[in-house]
């Protein structure tokens, strides 16, 4: 027989009520659960580096949450189990189970209808107030408690994983940064050059410490540095020495020397006895400056001297000569170019090297220039250089006497005064009385050393260069000759600049200046 509606009515609120109570208790003990293992995971990330702390202690409490929410929604209470729970809340004895369960069977004798219908009496009359929920106890809620501020404090507290994830992004902030200007540097580079430095950007890309890094970026830099060879300055100042007279000498046009040389073979003919004897000497000079270092070009300079200076001169054999020089001068200034680029990029590569140093020093960004000396013009050195007001960082210079002055160094974040070391003669105070000075190249004249001239370095951390002009002056000659000199001070030079690469720029400067110095 059907049940009672007063019976049914009572099972249906009991049965709601009673979802609604597993539905609180459960989510309590899933929170409860997953939070004691998040506090679990975040404890031992205080005292072991794990990286993926916070992605476990977070997925173990979704987990248990979820899983509870789902054991809920699959598994809803019965009527049998609502009536049951009924009973126990309303007092009712278990007539109301019974009296449930007698009303499925399809037949029933008169003394189970009448217990039937005396339950639905029952329940008509039963107090409903009493199917309150039933909720998790105080303590089973405290100990949840307890659990869920625990994973807090253990997620807001520093630890040594924190420490580490930070650091890491710090790293891979620092070496994206360097990753990109070589990139950048890859884009502007010729093809071969471009291709090693992508390679490079790529295997930075992948390193996971500062070590790694630094350790890429040296193996590079100095790949690059041995292919440049140990003749590449002088070939430079050779070249600049030869671009430099040629362009001087009333024959030959074009942009560059061999330009310049295959217009001369192309115009001999209009050439005077004069002027092919001044070529030929000059042809011969310059090649004893590529002797030792481009044998090749430094013998078709000479056999072109030769040419021009042969009596009964032969305009097709002296074409054919200069022709041939030009030939040498064009792969000579395209293996220079080549050249400045790699120590372009390896001059990069060492500032980005040191600029990741730095970082792993806990030095940081900034300070890390190195000063610059100031010297005296022609050739003379100042013992003591003072750095520019841009010379910051950390770093001490040792300059070349007779070259470029002595080096300043700088301390972080004050204008650095550096104490430079001479390797030749020089004054070590403009401002003195030369008649004091121990100088035994040159004495310059009271009141002839000129205004100071700043010479701005763009693109660099070591400021500007100051020196002085020297005023000729008849009254005060060189005691020594300077062509004397000139020889021991270029290589001097040339290997300050191997030791201590500078930018193409810069070198440039170098190479103009000892050629202009040339008689």
């Amino acid at each position: 027989m059907p049940p009672p509606e007063s019976l049914r009515r009572l099972v249906a609120l009991a049965r709601r009520r009673l979802w609604v109570s597993r539905l609180v208790g459960e989510v309590v003990l899933g929170l409860g659960m997953g939070a004691a293992g998040a506090a679990a995971v975040w404890g031992i990330s205080r005292v072991v580096v794990t990286p993926w702390a916070d992605g476990v202690a977070l997925t173990l409490v979704a987990v248990s949450v979820a899983g509870v929410l789902g054991w809920w929604l699959v598994s809803p209470p019965s009527a049998a189990q609502a009536a049951l729970w009924a009973d126990h809340r309303l007092g009712g004895e278990d007539r109301l189970s019974t009296a449930w369960e007698l009303a499925g069977r399809s037949r029933l004798d008169p003394a189970e209808t009448r217990q039937v219908e005396a339950a639905g009496s029952w329940a008509a009359g039963a107090d409903r107030k009493g199917l309150r929920g039933q909720y998790p106890s105080a303590w089973m809620l405290g100990l949840v408690l307890l659990a869920v501020v625990s994973a807090g404090m253990m997620a807001v507290s520093p630890s040594v994983t924190d420490e580490a994830l930070a650091e890491s992004r710090r790293v891979r902030e620092l070496v994206d940064r360097e990753t990109e200007s070589i990139d950048t540097l890859a884009e502007q580079a010729p093809e071969d050059l471009a291709e090693k430095l992508s390679e490079l950007a790529d295997r930075l890309s992948e390193a996971e410490t500062l070590e790694e890094a630094l350790s890429e970026l040296s193996v590079a830099r100095l790949e690059l540095e041995e292919r440049l060879g140990p003749n590449r300055l002088a070939e430079d100042t050779a070249l600049a020495g030869l671009a430099s007279r040629l362009s001087r000498l009333p024959v030959g046009e074009g942009e560059d020397p061999a330009a310049r040389l295959e217009d001369l073979a192309s115009s001999l003919g209009s050439l005077t006895e004069d002027q092919m004897a001044a070529l030929a000497r000059e042809l011969a000079d310059r090649a004893s400056d590529f002797a030792g270092i481009d044998e090749a070009l430094a013998d078709a300079l000479r056999e072109a001297a030769s040419a021009l200076a042969a009596e009964g001169l032969d305009p097709a054999l002296a074409a054919g000569a200069l022709q041939r020089a030009a030939q040498q001068v064009s792969a000579a200034q395209a293996r220079a170019a080549a050249a400045s680029s790699q120590a372009e990029a390896a001059a990069q590569l060492a500032e980005a090297e040191q600029r990741l140093r730095n970082a792993q020093e806990g030095v940081g960004q900034s300070g890390s220039g190195e000063g610059e000396g100031a010297g005296q013009g022609e050739g003379q050195g100042s013992e003591g250089g003072r750095g520019g007001p841009s010379d910051r960082g950390p770093g001490s210079g040792a300059g070349q006497g007779e070259i470029m002055g002595g080096g300043g160094g700088g301390q972080p974040d004050t204008p650095g005064v550096g104490e430079g070391q001479v390797s030749g003669t020089g004054d070590d105070d403009p401002a003195r009385d030369p008649a004091s000075s121990p100088s035994s190249v040159f004495d310059p004249p009271p009141e002839g050393l000129g205004e100071e001239v700043r010479v701005p370095i763009d693109g660099t951390e070591s400021g500007d260069v100051a020196g002085s002009g020297v005023a000729p002056s008849v009254a005060n000659p060189a005691l020594v000759p300077y062509t004397d000199r000139l020889a021991e001070y270029r290589t001097a030079a040339l290997e300050s600049l191997q030791r201590r690469p500078l930018p193409s720029h810069l070198t440039e400067v170098v190479h103009t200046y000892f050629t202009e110095l040339e008689p």
